[in-house]
């Protein structure tokens, strides 16, 4: 199932998220988004940021780094703003929600 999620990112990063046909990148989205329940671990290491503990400043403590897959979260965000295809907009925005809100669960577990 790891291998999978890795597979579909890597295909969405290079062509899924690119389609011609709407109904294509929608479902990409659909799936990434899904994947969340199926494979949550792999999947917060893939779309979540992580506090880097070798990246410390004097005064704030660990710095942020990107998440792995922040190129996809990215276009998510962009076709959630800007698709043309109204179903692509709210898959996209679907996925974005369910990043945001396991950031914020992730955070809640830091604390």
């Amino acid at each position: 199932k790891i291998a999978s999620l890795c597979h579909l990112v890597f295909l969405h990063e290079t062509k899924l998220g690119y389609d011609n046909n709407a109904s294509v990148r929608s479902g990409s989205y659909k799936a990434l988004a899904a994947a969340k329940y199926h494979v949550p671990k792999a999947w917060n290491g893939l779309f979540l940021v992580e506090k880097d503990s070798d990246n410390c400043d004097a005064t704030e403590g660990p710095q942020p780094r990107l998440a792995t897959a922040s190129t996809t979260v990215g276009m998510a965000w962009g076709a959630s703003k800007g698709d043309p295809a109204g179903e692509v907009a709210r898959s996209a925005l679907a996925f974005v929600n369910e990043v945001i809100a396991a950031e914020r669960e992730n955070g809640r577990e830091e604390s």
